[in-house]
């Protein structure tokens, strides 16, 4: 998608190519951790926002659960922004089978 290629432009090193065999660009902002955590903690917030404002909930558990949803999700987040990578896709493999 040329959406999220947009996207990757930013945060990847310079391995996209712009077409098929050609150069390759990216501005690197992963080199930069915490520009990456600001970056996509505001992005974060703007979706939480224009869901809130484009969805109305029913009774008070919908809301309830909006905001529940929002807390664990920041939760995972901080928890694992700061973690490093697996050694091996073997070691990713694995976690993801749990």
């Amino acid at each position: 998608m040329v959406s999220h290629w947009l996207f990757d432009f930013f945060v990847h090193r310079p391995d996209l190519p712009l077409w098929p065999g050609g150069p390759k660009v990216g501005l690197g902002l992963w080199n930069y951790p915490r520009a990456t955590i600001i970056v996509e903690l505001v992005l974060f917030t703007i979706g939480v926002m224009l869901y809130r404002d484009a969805t109305e909930p029913l009774d008070r558990t919908g809301s309830v659960a909006l905001w529940s949803l929002v807390i664990v999700l920041l939760a995972v987040y901080m928890a694992t922004a700061g973690a490093k990578p697996p050694g091996d896709t073997k070691q990713l493999a694995w976690a993801r089978c749990r």
